[in-house]
């Protein structure tokens, strides 16, 4: 590597030592890009927290909001303490990968322009150009600079009088390799060949709780007070900055501020709602805006209403508010309802509610391919009675799964797959092209299956919206332009606590179980439902002994479907809990791909599905019953695009289908 020549002289020596002792001055000299808005009482006293530990050592926990800029302060922090204060310090995440994210954030900020220009030893990071392997050899008028740089790790160059000298930042997972870092430095000195083993001074902790068991919290704290504690050695007490959100009660973060040997201190993003009265009608409105049956600006407008009887309520930041709302109280309660009481409740203020705790099963790989049936791909049982399709949608595949349910509710998995253009890439490539593609990927799968040998036996699909939902509006729409009468239609799944009925029931035009289809403006038919309810639903279906109605089966023996049992199962849930309104919120551990999990979860809530005909009649669910119709179905008019409608109760329809078929299987299901 060419030799990057002498250091340049320090722009303004004034500013860099007026930031020496004022670590918010540091922040908004040299990172107001970043850090643009008024800091906010929780930030301030982070800021003032990592000023006292760093300069005078100690143990500090701040326990903040979520998206209150914990982890980007974090960084600055960081920044200021191995510029100013600390030889060696080492920066925290709670899983691997977070550390690595921290790192890579680290070296962006290193860069900017006006650090670099108060501090141009920061030069040498910049010469590397994203190298590592110029480490080894960058040199400065003819002497190695000893700069460091890895995917974890950041250690400064040295040069004679230079105050940051060989200074290092080590970022890491909680549950990496973190115990014993040190740094070996060696003496210059032609009459000495010593050398120092150098030790961290300071460790910043970034919301290392996570999501699991009681045995993992206590894992979790055991690594934080034996090895990051720890970490200084034994003639000397580590500095300790800990920031955190509280996710669940007793979690790492809680026991962390309720521990005495930190000085804790927590925020909360408002201080309270108040009354509940003075909050009906905007709440009523803001649900009302978010299915569709109100405008957008309904809620904000309603909340102006009752914006002059607010002045009771303080809010974290009151900046803190997005486009379309009128201040940060009117983002805070637009927050409450939409992630639900419990989730608030720990997420924003820091104070989880207190609920009963019951998740009475656990579901493994094994036990999915026990299921198998024997019955051949695309065979239909000869007692079954509805066949529902379930298609999931995310930037990798189109996935989906074909069900046929028995009138005992029993379900057999008579097909699913994954659809991608090319394999082990992406559906699109660009944002450019991501709606048309996605619209084409959705079509590809809805033509394969109206050309699958059960095509004719097809009573509804569901196509999940979640993802790209303008693009799945888009496709259903050109799909029920090419198979005109057919039942397709958009979902929408909600957790248990959001999900509920339109307050106008006219919208509604079928009834299930935790789930109805409703007329929605601007999209048309969107299918609702309760996903935590079919979940939970779905899982334990599988586990249910073999004769026992309601259990779910797959074709084949069972043993050739691991990709599908695995997606089934990686969606663990780890908590379940029940709010005073008696609503459930479920805590899920996402542990890799879960498609297929939504796509039998979507044919189950279309099994409970009441469907209104062009006539007027109802097809039946798989148990064979037909409830009673609500005041909206009564009122309801016929789906347009409905066309006609077998009756689900002439148990032998879909058999004598599927015994006067021709079986084909198409290229279009076995290449996938």
């Amino acid at each position: 590597m060419a030799d990057i020549g002498p250091l340049p002289e320090i722009a303004d020596r004034e500013r860099r030592e007026k930031a020496r002792n004022n670590l918010a001055f540091f922040i908004r000299t040299y990172f107001n890009q970043v850090c643009y808005r008024p800091f906010n009482k929780a930030q301030i006293a982070l800021m003032d927290d990592a000023s006292d530990i760093i300069i005078n050592g100690g143990k500090n926990a701040i326990v903040m909001p979520r998206g209150t800029g914990k982890t980007t302060l974090n960084l600055l922090i960081c920044l200021w303490a191995v510029l100013y204060h600390r030889n060696f310090v080492v920066l925290i995440g709670a899983t691997a990968a977070m550390g690595k994210r921290l790192c890579d954030d680290l070296k962006t900020h290193l860069q900017a322009p006006l650090l670099m220009a108060d501090f141009p030893e920061l030069l040498c990071f910049e010469a590397l150009k994203g190298v590592t392997q110029r480490c080894k050899t960058q040199t400065s008028e003819g002497m190695l600079t000893h700069v460091g740089m890895t995917s974890t790790s950041v250690t400064f160059p040295t040069f004679p009088n230079v105050e940051t000298s060989g200074r290092t930042v080590v970022c890491a997972g909680l549950t990496g390799s973190i115990r014993g870092l040190h740094r070996v430095t060696e003496s210059d000195s032609e009459e000495e060949n010593t050398s120092t083993i150098i030790r961290p001074d300071l460790v910043l902790c970034d919301d290392l709780s996570k999501r699991g068991s009681l045995s993992e919290t206590e894992s979790r704290e055991r690594l934080l007070n034996a090895d990051v504690l720890g970490l200084a050695g034994h003639d000397r007490e580590i500095a300790a900055l800990y920031t955190g959100t509280i996710i669940a009660d007793d979690d790492l973060t809680s026991r962390i501020l309720n521990n005495p040997a930190w000085r804790g201190k927590k925020y909360r993003l408002v201080d309270t709602f108040g009354d509940d009265a003075r909050w009906k009608k905007f709440d009523e409105a803001w649900k009302r805006e978010a299915s569709g049956e109100l405008p957008t600006g309904s809620a904000a407008e309603e909340y102006r209403k009752i914006q002059p009887l607010l002045t009771d309520i303080e809010p974290l930041d009151p900046s803190l508010y997005g486009i379309g709302e009128v201040d940060a109280i009117h983002h805070a309660r637009a927050m409450f309802l939409a992630v639900g009481e419990a989730a608030f409740a720990s997420e924003y203020q820091n104070e989880p509610l207190q609920l009963s705790i019951g998740v009475d099963y656990s579901i493994s790989v094994s036990d999915i391919l026990k299921t198998g049936n024997g019955l051949k791909r695309f065979q239909i049982p000869e007692d079954a009675v509805k066949l529902t399709v379930g298609i999931d949608v995310n930037k990798y595949a189109v996935s989906f799964a074909v069900a046929a349910f028995m009138p005992s509710g029993t379900c057999s998995i008579i097909d699913y797959g994954w659809y991608t253009p090319r394999k082990n890439q992406p559906i699109y490539s660009t944002a450019e092209n991501a709606e048309a593609k996605i619209i084409e990927a959705i079509g590809k799968v809805i033509d394969g299956i109206y050309s699958a040998s059960y095509a004719e036996a097809v009573d509804v699909i569901a196509v999940d919206s979640g993802f790209a939902s303008q693009a799945v509006y888009n496709a259903i729409e050109a799909a029920r332009l090419r198979y005109k009468g057919k039942r397709i239609y958009a979902s929408k799944g909600w957790s248990s606590e959001r999900y509920e009925l339109p307050r106008n029931r006219k919208m509604i035009m079928a009834r299930g179980e935790d789930c109805d289809l409703r007329r929605t403006f601007p999209s048309g038919y969107i299918l609702h439902f309760n996903s935590t309810r079919y979940n939970i639903k779905t899982q334990k279906a599988f586990l249910f002994a073999p004769g026992v109605d309601g259990r779910i089966t797959i074709f084949g023996k069972g043993k050739e479907h691991r990709p599908f049992a695995e997606q089934i199962v990686n969606q663990e849930l780890t908590r379940l809990t029940t709010n005073k309104f008696g609503k459930e919120a479920a805590t899920w551990e996402i542990h890799g791909k879960n498609e297929m999990m939504d796509c039998v979860s979507l044919c189950m809530m279309l099994n409970t599905l009441q469907l209104i005909s062009i006539r007027g009649k109802k097809v039946k669910t798989g148990n064979g019953q037909t409830p009673k119709a609500t005041a909206g179905e009564k009122d309801a008019k016929p789906i347009e695009e409905a066309g006609e409608v077998k009756q689900a109760n002439q148990t032998s329809t879909l058999a004598d289908l599927w015994a006067k078929r021709k079986r084909t299987t198409g290229n279009w299901a076995t290449s996938w």
